[in-house]
């Protein structure tokens, strides 16, 4: 669907700019919520999120369940849920999320009712999956995107429905969001499959009885008012005496800053930024308002961090953070599985987090530790921070449409790739690794065509499926290869690269520490395993995707 929006934007409104980042749940929210992104795609918001409104695209049927690969069914050509009947269903992401509301009713038509497995994000519940814990209803003509170590096999009687959304933030919408809104409406009508037919006005969300139960966190619900991001932003403009330079550090767009200090102004009811033609300096209000403002964040870093760190430290929990899970589920799987055994006291947990946003998440007290690219941004946390390369990954081949003409091909050139667009990041999100790969494409005497940035994976995999250009892979893709996209060698590229484990150079929890020496020892063993099918690749022919 965000393939087919880009392609009709880019059709219909060449003057409009799509920029893409990917999110899901609670991270989408908060990030329109906040004004970072102006509109998302997926589920509806829980109820606490009441300045958020939101208007169906489809509703998706589940027809299949996401079986781990090992698991007793996963050969099968087709089940019946009675099959699964005493098997934990894995469902997300709170008890009052649709997701979550589908499992229970999925959960029902089993006697004694089916056990419920909750987990918050996807990575958790992927990785959960691949290690047997349980199923989750999942949609057959996806099949494809499946992650490694999990199979879809259809239900014949499953039939769950789950409705998808787009969702903004309530009050005045731009005459350019709502026509990219619109066009998604109309995109989603031509391309959902086994979408069913759409009503004109969205069911509430799926609720049960076990709601009555469920705690909210405590400040969930922020005031329209004066927020802490509100003081950080307008600092960092300050810093950077340029709202553009500003947009660009805090990796929102420009005019969402903008939008931002205006609202910050209006809260407190004086001007704190005087623009000028080449930068904003604050006005005399704003230089005393930043020494309270700089006095409350660095309150707010010293204390946040700790408090979190040290309630998850209370409970056994430990989070991971990780890149997609096409890229890393193997090992994944392997830790937990690894863990439920030989740390039996700590609960390990994933969640999807981009790798340049992992080092201050890491010090933010949000996550214990990263697993990432090693690509990541120079920022001004890493003096703070440890990192282990996990696993070598060069920069190998190129990811295309299986229906490419080039597809086929053992290896390229890449001359043969200068007329196809190269689906590639933003400068601004990993300045080394772009300029490491542009000046290997300026050493080979080849420009890429770029059209427009992309600042997801998956996005850009989506776009390259569609034929609409070319993406980076590495040596790994050509082990396992993104669904649906063939990874062919291209004999300029043999970029060194990799895998880390990234984690605060003062961690002293001996929870955090099991974790990362267990994260290592797993690595090892998946090295090992890359490396032997690595030979295996180089003696056959090259795998199929998904």
């Amino acid at each position: 669907m965000v393939a087919g929006l880009v392609t009709a934007i880019r059709r219909d409104y060449p003057m409009v700019e799509v920029d893409v980042s990917e999110g899901v749940t609670r991270v989408q929210w908060i990030a329109v919520r906040s004004g970072k992104s102006d509109l998302g795609i997926g589920i509806a918001p829980t109820r606490e999120l009441t300045d958020l409104e939101w208007q169906r695209l489809a509703t998706q049927r589940f027809d299949a369940a996401m079986l781990s690969s090992t698991h007793a069914l996963a050969g099968r050509a087709s089940i019946r849920l009675s099959e699964l009947a005493a098997e934990p269903i894995i469902a997300g992401f709170r008890r009052d999320a649709d997701h979550h509301g589908m499992c229970v009713n999925v959960a029902r038509r089993a006697t004694p009712t089916t056990p419920i497995v909750p987990v918050e994000t996807l990575a958790d519940a992927f990785a959960q999956i691949a290690n047997g814990v349980g199923w989750t209803p999942f949609v057959r003509s996806l099949s494809e995107w499946a992650p490694p170590g999990v199979v879809v096999v259809p239900v014949e009687d499953l039939d769950a429905l789950l409705p998808i959304y787009v969702i903004w933030k309530r009050g005045d919408v731009s005459a350019v969001v709502r026509t990219v809104r619109e066009t998604l409406l109309e995109v989603s009508r031509q391309t959902v499959d086994g979408a069913a037919p759409m009503r004109e006005t969205p069911p509430a969300p799926a609720m049960t009885h076990e709601d009555d139960d469920a705690v909210a966190t405590p400040n969930d619900v922020v005031p329209v008012g004066l927020e802490i991001r509100h003081l950080r932003y307008l600092l960092t403009v300050m810093r950077e005496e340029s709202i553009g330079q500003a947009a660009v550090r805090l990796d929102i767009t420009q005019p969402t800053l903008s939008r931002q200090m205006r609202d910050l102004e209006r809260i407190v009811g004086v001007p704190l930024l005087e623009r000028r033609a080449r930068g904003a300096v604050p006005t005399e209000a704003g230089t005393e308002f930043a020494v309270v403002a700089r006095e409350i964040v660095a309150r707010m870093d010293a204390v946040a961090p700790e408090a979190q760190r040290a309630a998850r430290g209370a409970t056994g929990r430990c989070v991971v953070a990780t890149i997609p899970p096409a890229v890393v589920e193997r090992l994944l799987a392997s830790l937990l599985h690894r863990a439920a055994a030989e740390l039996p006291d700590i609960r390990v947990g994933f969640v999807e987090v981009p790798t340049p946003l992992q080092p201050e998440a890491i010090l933010s007290g949000h996550i214990d530790i990263g697993i990432c690219n090693s690509f990541t941004s120079v920022t001004p946390y890493l003096d703070r921070l440890r990192t282990d390369r996990l696993l070598d990954d060069a920069v190998r081949c190129a990811l295309l449409s299986r229906d490419h003409p080039l597809a086929s091909r053992d290896e390229i050139s890449l001359s043969q790739l200068g007329d196809l667009p190269l689906l590639f990041m933003p400068r601004s999100l990993y300045p080394a690794f772009y300029d490491r790969i542009m000046t290997l494409f300026a050493t080979h005497d080849f420009r890429p065509r770029i059209e427009q940035p992309y600042q997801g994976l998956e996005t850009t995999w989506s776009l390259a499926r569609r034929g609409e250009g070319w993406c980076i892979g590495f040596h790994t893709s050509l082990l396992y290869p993104p669904a649906g996209l063939a990874a062919v060698r291209v004999r300029e590229l043999n970029l060194p690269w990799g895998i880390d484990m990234m984690y605060r150079r003062d961690e002293t929890r001996a929870m955090v520490l099991g974790v990362t020496g267990l994260i290592r020892s797993v690595a090892i063993a998946e090295s090992a395993r890359w490396q032997l099918e690595s030979s295996a690749l180089g003696r056959g022919s090259k795998p199929a995707a998904g």
